[in-house]
């Protein structure tokens, strides 16, 4: 609409609208008496701020202040849903119009789904985009690059299959990039407790739910992020990957697992992190 500036569009033809329920949002929309467009409080790509002090160590310096309205941890963690709604040409679809998710978030697809089930559009079908966007493509909603939630410290993914007590045998076929890193050098991040044995050999460690708990873990996830990326001494972190647990959630925390990683991946062996190309 012609009522809608350039800016908040970001070069794209639409633009997202967000009705937050917290109530200091409210109040400050509230007190604005404006639609208010601001971009991520956060640097360019780093990890995604879940407390006010996030904001202030990514944004904040001698040169340029801040102030930030503070209202406590994010109760989710990780950001919000983006969904498109858009006209079908398909003729075959139930419905004349289409639900497409451009980013999995804190409301997942079964919660969608649910919500729009007594509704006149429960009819509507819900479709997921999966996207890797390249820096200057024009992106259809934040969150799409492949680089994104990332840490300042190399980061892998490590899937329960990958944990093992020795190193591949010469017959088998991986491909390692670069030399071992010693688990001594290395920052752990866990879920379940499926790493917990190797915790006295590793730099760091932490747990994003010791119960397994995905939306726990999505509630820590940028927390424990900065908070590894932070440790002195370390060469890199290593995330035990969850995209294969039993929750809504699970996609939408390997979605950003996997931007964070850049979705590189890695074995755990022998007290040494081999990085597979």
């Amino acid at each position: 609409a012609e009522c809608v500036p350039k800016t908040p569009t970001a070069g794209g033809s639409s633009v997202g609208l967000r009705a937050p329920n917290h109530p200091a949002a409210r109040a400050l929309i509230a007190a604005a008496g404006v639609p208010i467009a601001a971009p991520s409080a956060n640097r360019f790509g780093h990890v995604s701020p879940t407390k006010a002090s996030h904001v202030v160590d990514d944004l904040s310096s001698q040169s340029h202040e801040i102030l930030v309205l503070d209202g406590g941890s994010c109760d989710h963690g990780i950001e919000s849903t983006v969904a498109r709604i858009e006209s079908r040409d398909d003729v075959s679809s139930p419905s004349a119009i289409g639900l497409t998710v451009l980013r999995q978030g804190a409301v997942s697809v079964s919660a969608l789904r649910e919500a729009l089930h007594d509704s006149p559009l429960a009819a509507v079908p819900i479709t997921v985009l999966h996207r890797t966007a390249k820096v200057g493509e024009t992106l259809d909603a934040p969150g799409q690059l492949l680089v994104h939630y990332a840490p300042d410290v190399s980061a892998y993914l490590v899937s329960a299959d990958r944990i093992r007590g020795s190193l591949p045998s010469e017959g088998e076929e991986v491909q390692v990039s670069g030399a071992p890193r010693p688990l001594s050098s290395v920052v752990l991040i866990d879920f379940g407790g499926q790493m917990a044995h190797l915790q006295p050999q590793a730099l760091a460690y932490f747990d994003l739910s010791p119960t397994g708990d995905v939306a726990s873990a999505a509630q820590r996830l940028f927390d424990v992020l900065r908070n590894a990326e932070n440790v002195p001494g370390a060469s890199c972190i290593a995330m035990f990957d969850l995209s294969k647990q039993a929750s809504e959630h699970a996609a939408a925390v390997h979605d950003r697992m996997f931007r964070a990683t850049q979705g590189r991946c890695a074995v755990l062996a022998d007290n040494n992190l081999l990085l597979l190309s």
